[in-house]
């Protein structure tokens, strides 16, 4: 009685269960997904306006190599992470990267990349919040053309 009594509970449990789970399809996952959930790889990634040239007229124009680091002949590529937002914007800056004595060429990549603004990413036509590593290069032949052109 006892045997027939743990094993009709069994099933009756896995029956109960069953009627509780629906099919996981893509569109259910991303509507269950958070506000806060971070993607790494998404359909449409995220991209700047003007395209991968855009990113690098913009990063060429706006970077203020440190005197500091062109003085002690300090270069290298700076490579950051950030997460770029379902509005374009950039957010949760973080250093991946570094180059030996890079502390000024650090805080110039987190400046530069701050100003930044995206497409957002989206994934099934919805946007979302995607992580994005940019290398930046800090060059002294390129900073020593520019200042001789000023």
């Amino acid at each position: 009685m006892r045997k027939t009594l743990f094993i009709f509970t069994g099933v009756l449990f896995f029956v109960y269960a069953g009627a509780q789970n629906e099919p996981m399809t893509q569109d259910s996952v991303l509507q269950n997904a958070t506000e806060e959930e971070i993607f790494s790889v998404v359909s449409q990634m995220p991209e700047y306006p003007e395209g991968q040239a855009g990113l690098n007229k913009f990063i060429t124009e706006n970077l203020i190599y440190p005197q500091a680091c062109v003085e002690n002949s300090i270069q290298g590529t700076i490579v950051v992470s950030f997460v770029v937002e379902k509005d374009g914007s950039t957010s949760n800056h973080s250093i991946i990267r570094t180059v030996s004595y890079g502390g000024e060429l650090n805080k110039e990549a987190l400046r530069l990349c701050r100003l930044l603004r995206y497409k957002p990413g989206a994934q099934n036509g919805v946007q979302v919040r995607v992580k994005v590593n940019l290398p930046i290069e800090f060059n002294l032949r390129e900073e020593r053309k520019k200042q001789k052109n000023k």
